[in-house]
């Protein structure tokens, strides 16, 4: 499988972008002070870049450790995958429990539930081993890591104007998620197709599925 540094940021988008996040740090966020949802914000982004950029950098080490080989995981997180893109584009979603989840100081809500569910997903770590080890060359790894990077950036950018701009009791935030909603669930109908070549690609390389070169466009 080769990745363009464009398909790795629309992989990363979707699986560990701030769209699920902003939601719940609207909620959370009314009653916080401007500075501290800055510190919120970059204490989020912060954890949930140390999490993800681990599992980039040592995720077959980790899986190597449970004996669990990647094509099984490419199998399990090709499903997971799969589940989580179609519960996007049917719009099901479980923000209204991380909301409700979402409350106590600014630290503990930065780091659960926004750093850690909404921000470095299980599918976020899922796609981070597969496809670092669907990398062939060094500069493919690096390639990965910077659009890893990128993602987070824009996690930061983004949940940082929020912080800013966000109005007393948090009011205006969440309207800020309707056109993301739409581009996410429309960009999660290409990330089913994805969610499918993962699993078709681990019952190769197990030999359950004989090797097919599908026409890529």
């Amino acid at each position: 499988m080769d990745y363009s540094f464009i398909d790795l940021l629309i992989i990363f988008g979707v699986v560990a972008g701030p769209a699920k996040a902003i939601a719940v740090f609207a909620n959370a966020g009314k009653n916080m002070t401007r500075a501290e949802r800055r510190q919120t914000v970059l204490t989020a982004v912060m954890t949930s870049s140390i999490i993800l950029f681990a599992f980039a950098l040592f995720g077959q080490a980790i899986i190597g450790i449970f004996h669990v080989s990647v094509p099984a995981l490419e199998v399990a997180g090709g499903i997971i995958l799969f589940v989580f893109a179609i519960n996007l584009v049917l719009g099901e979603s479980h923000d209204h429990d991380d909301e409700e989840g979402a409350s106590g100081s600014p630290t503990s809500i930065a780091l659960y539930p926004l750093a850690m569910p909404l921000l470095a997903t299980p599918q976020a770590i899922v796609a981070l081993v597969v496809v670092n080890a669907r990398l062939p060359t060094l500069q493919d790894k690096v390639l990965a890591l910077s659009a890893l990077g990128t993602q987070m950036v824009i996690n930061l950018a983004i949940l940082m104007a929020i912080a800013m701009a966000m109005k007393p009791g948090g009011e205006g935030a969440k309207k800020s998620g309707g056109a993301s909603e739409v581009v996410l669930r429309i960009v999660a109908i290409l990330f089913c197709g994805f969610a499918v070549e993962l699993v078709l690609l681990g019952l190769r390389d197990l030999g359950i599925v004989p090797q097919i070169d599908l026409p890529h466009g």
